[in-house]
């Protein structure tokens, strides 16, 4: 009999990716760029159907909630279609509930639980994240006028279980007027390394670098 409840984490954008993980153990997690050999390759209708069940056994099991990510890619205008293959090809609970989550929310999520602290403070600095619309936390600031901008960086306290929005900085996704942190260094990576997803060659350069080069005040 099984005394465990699974919880399935999905992300369907770029750098597409599964997690499995169980109440009491942690059964799998893998990127399919991993399993199709394509690099930074995204979700797609599909992708359970014809790559992950028939590559990842441990998918067999019962599947009590499936948790989803979304940035402000357009994916997630076919989230009656993914749902619809989920429940085509998983082995789901009678009762399961299906919970979209915010970007900036998931970052913290991916980051402040597996540390030892009770309590932190949270920033987050990213290109950009979910529209307002689309937030899975309260924020203090959405209005009906912004409902279309996106998160550029969120600031959270995080107590136990108990997470509080600060604020956000919001930006209204114009190209030719980016917007905080995230944005330079998308904008600085592409000028080293052409092409996406190239966020991370960047960070490896950094233990490379001179921090006194440019005499620079602390």
């Amino acid at each position: 009999m099984i005394d465990e409840s699974f919880v399935l984490g999905v992300n369907r954008t770029v750098d597409a990716s599964v997690c499995l993980l169980g109440s009491k153990s942690f059964l799998c997690s893998t990127q399919k760029e991993r399993l199709t050999r394509g690099k930074h390759d995204w979700g797609a209708l599909g992708d359970f159907r014809d790559i992950y069940t028939k590559r990842v056994p441990e998918l067999d099991n019962r599947i009590d909630v499936v948790v989803e990510c979304y940035s402000s890619d357009a994916e997630i205008r076919n989230l009656e279609q993914y749902h619809a293959e989920l429940k085509e090809v998983l082995n789901l609970a009678d009762t399961f509930p299906i919970l979209q989550m915010s970007h900036h929310l998931a970052h913290l999520y991916s980051s402040y639980f597996l540390t030892p602290f009770d309590e932190a403070a949270v920033m987050v600095v990213d290109f950009q994240g979910s529209h307002v619309r689309n937030f899975s936390e309260h924020w203090k600031g959405r209005s009906p006028e912004f409902m279309n901008w996106l998160e550029v960086s969120s600031f959270y306290r995080v107590e136990g279980n108990e997470i509080a929005c600060l604020d956000k900085q919001i930006w209204n996704g114009d190209r030719l007027r980016p917007v905080g942190l995230g944005c330079f260094y998308n904008h600085l990576t592409g000028a080293v390394f052409p092409g996406l997803g190239n966020e991370g060659k960047m960070m490896g350069l950094a233990p490379f670098g001179d921090p006194t080069r440019l005499g620079l005040d602390r």
